[in-house]
């Protein structure tokens, strides 16, 4: 009966690892992660979100169920934290490509280092750290972008601390790292210009300055001796 009992554990073993590895990741996210598995109250919240017709008021009650599955990252361990960023970057390998997967690697790597502080920004950030990324005064743009108009790079205009003292959580706390590591994916040099301490670099381009969330953060695309605004929009 022993010997029966540890067969049978091997076969129930083997079919479960064939199981875990017939999984995809088109498959649910709880299915990769059970500790992330939604409560019915949960799970009625983000059916009500996917019935809603109305597609203005659809945009706006995703921030709902986007906060309900990042409550269930925060909640994972360590191990699994690592993990599951893996996972999501693997994925992105496979559904958009390379420079997207790397990018999430990237990101993941420099929030765990806490790195995109203002003060390291603008107190730390010399143009050999990270790759390349740097803030640009009108000494630096000339002597990287101007006379180099061969090389890619994309100027995002901010407003810094020494500029002025609205708030930048947004910039520096929210997209920085997104934006550094998209550019480093691609290979693409990133360049920070504070809007008022450089004005003359500002001025050098067409800018218009819009609602929030469209005038600052500005960017503009420089390739081959040419410079393309990029259009932003709010989702």
């Amino acid at each position: 009966m022993k010997h029966v009992l540890v067969a049978c554990s091997m076969v129930f073993c083997t079919n479960a690892e064939e199981e875990k590895k017939a999984l995809t990741f088109d498959d649910p996210i709880e299915m990769h992660f059970p500790e992330m598995a939604l409560t019915d109250e949960e799970r009625a919240v983000e059916q009500a979100w996917k019935d809603e017709p109305e597609g203005t008021k659809k945009q706006m009650e995703v921030g709902k169920v986007i906060e309900m599955y990042n409550s269930k990252v925060n909640n994972l361990s360590p191990e699994r934290a690592i993990e599951y960023n893996a996972f999501q970057a693997s994925k992105n390998d496979a559904w958009y490509g390379k420079e997207t997967g790397n990018a999430m690697r990237c990101e993941q790597l420099y929030k765990k280092d806490n790195k995109w502080s203002e003060q390291f920004i603008w107190d730390q950030f010399g143009f050999e750290d990270l790759g390349g990324a740097l803030w640009l005064n009108e000494e630096r743009y000339t002597k990287y972008v101007h006379n180099q108009p061969e090389k890619p790079w994309l100027l995002m205009m901010v407003k810094t601390p020494y500029g002025s003292v609205e708030s930048h959580y947004q910039t520096f706390e929210v997209i920085m790292s997104r934006i550094y590591c998209a550019a480093k994916a691609m290979d693409i040099n990133l360049g920070v210009i504070d809007l008022w301490k450089e004005e003359n670099i500002k001025e050098s381009f067409y800018y218009k300055d819009g609602d929030y969330g469209f005038g600052v953060p500005y960017y503009v695309y420089v390739k081959d001796g040419k410079a393309v605004h990029l259009e932003q929009k709010l989702w």
